[in-house]
C-alpha cells in the first residue's frame, strides 16, 4: 500500500502552483493590479493569511500607499485591513531601525507577537495588533518599489522557512512585474510625445508637455526646462507634483547644472546636488533640490537649443543609465521639434 502524501509536501506543492499562475499573469500582460490581486489572494489562501496587503509609492514618491490586499475575517468577526494607509519614510523617528533593514539591507522582518517589531517598527503595523506577520521589501534595480505585508493569527503555528520563502519569491516576481508595468508606461509616454511633435502645438506648450513626458519617465517630482536666448540659458516655467509656476533663471555658460550641459554639451547628473560643484548653491537651496539630471537640447549640427532638468527622483533614488537614456531620447525630440518650429 503506497505511503500517504505528507501534509508538507501538498502545500510545498500549492505554494509551486500559486507561484506558476503569478508568472503565467505576468508573461500574459495582464495589467499590474490584477497580477498583485492574483498574488495576495494566492498567498493568503496558501498561507491561512488573515492578511495579506501590498503598498507601492505614491505618484511623488513619497510614501507607500498599500491598495491591493486579500484579506479574510478571523473567527469571530472583524478583520484586519491596511487598505488606504500609507507609510512615509523618515517621517517617524521610532522607525529608524524599520527603516534601515528594509530600505538598506532589504531584509524581511517576521513578528510572532504583536509586542515585536511592532513596538519598534512603523506604525501602520499597530493595525496588526494581535497577529503574526512578515514584512518583505519587493526590490527592483536594488531599491525598494514596494512592501509585501502578510498576517494571520498568532495562535497558529509559527512562520516556517517556507513560508517566508515562499513571501519572498511572490514579493520578487511583483517587482519584475512592476518593473515591467513602468516600462510598459515609460514606452507609452515617450510614443505620445512622438506623436505630438507633429502637432500644432507652440513652443512653449511643446517644452511643457516634454517636461512632463522627462518627469513621468525618469519619475521626477520636479521639471523644468529652457532655451538659449543670446548669452544665456533661459528658464520661466518649473512644474512641481504636476503644477507649474512662474520662475526667472538666467545662467550662463558652466552656471550650475543647466551651465555645465550647455558647456560640455552632455548629460549631467547630481545625486548629491548641495555637495555637488556644478550645482548653483543658491539654486539648490531655494528649490529645495536633493538630486538632479540635466540634459541637453542638441540639434544635428551640435548646437545646444536649450536643457530640460528633472530633480528630486521619487522615493529618494539617485538617478541612473536608464533615467539619462530616456531623458536623453525626449531631448532628441525636442531639438527635432525646435528646429521645424524655426524654420
Amino acid at each position: 500500500m503506497a505511503n500517504a502524501p505528507q501534509p508538507g509536501f501538498n502545500r510545498q506543492a500549492a505554494g509551486y502552483k500559486a507561484l506558476q499562475r503569478i508568472t503565467v499573469a505576468i508573461r500574459s500582460h495582464i495589467d499590474l493590479g490584477r497580477v498583485l490581486d492574483i498574488l495576495t489572494a494566492d498567498a493568503g489562501r496558501l498561507l491561512d493569511l488573515s492578511l495579506c496587503s501590498v503598498g507601492r509609492w505614491d505618484p511623488e514618491g513619497r510614501a507607500l500607499l498599500f491598495s491591493c490586499e486579500y484579506r479574510r475575517s478571523p473567527a469571530g468577526g472583524g478583520h484586519l485591513t491596511l487598505q488606504g494607509r500609507s507609510f512615509e519614510p523618515g517621517a517617524e523617528p521610532a522607525a529608524a531601525k524599520f527603516e534601515d533593514l528594509l530600505f538598506k539591507e532589504h531584509m524581511s522582518l517576521i513578528s510572532t507577537t504583536p509586542s515585536g517589531a511592532a513596538a519598534r517598527g512603523a506604525a501602520f503595523l499597530s493595525d496588526l495588533a494581535g497577529s503574526a506577520y512578515v514584512v518583505t521589501p519587493m526590490i527592483a534595480d536594488q531599491r525598494l518599489i514596494g512592501l509585501l505585508i502578510a498576517a494571520r493569527s498568532a495562535d497558529l503555528q509559527a512562520w516556517s522557512e517556507d513560508d517566508v520563502e515562499f513571501l519572498r519569491t511572490a514579493a520578487d516576481m511583483a517587482a519584475v512585474c512592476m518593473q515591467h508595468a513602468a516600462m510598459r508606461s515609460q514606452l507609452r509616454v515617450i510614443s505620445a510625445v512622438a506623436a505630438e511633435i507633429n502637432s500644432c502645438i507652440g513652443e512653449r506648450d511643446l517644452l511643457r508637455r516634454l517636461t512632463e513626458s522627462a518627469m513621468s519617465v525618469t519619475q521626477s517630482t520636479v521639471g523644468a526646462a529652457g532655451l538659449v536666448e543670446g548669452d544665456h540659458l533661459v528658464c520661466r516655467e518649473m512644474c512641481r507634483a504636476g503644477v507649474w509656476s512662474p520662475i526667472d533663471v538666467r545662467l550662463v555658460r558652466n552656471q550650475g547644472l543647466a551651465g555645465w550641459v550647455w558647456t560640455n554639451r552632455a548629460p549631467c547628473v547630481a545625486n548629491d546636488a548641495r555637495s555637488d560643484p556644478r550645482a548653483e548653491p543658491d539654486l539648490v537651496i531655494r528649490y529645495g533640490v536633493r538630486s538632479a539630471l540635466a540634459i541637453p537640447i542638441v540639434n544635428r549640427y551640435g548646437e545646444v537649443l536649450g536643457f530640460f532638468e528633472m530633480q528630486n527622483k521619487a522615493a529618494g533614488v539617485p538617478y541612473g543609465e536608464q533615467d539619462i537614456h530616456l531623458a536623453s531620447s525626449l531631448a532628441h525630440h525636442a531639438a527635432l521639434a525646435l528646429e521645424v518650429r524655426k524654420n
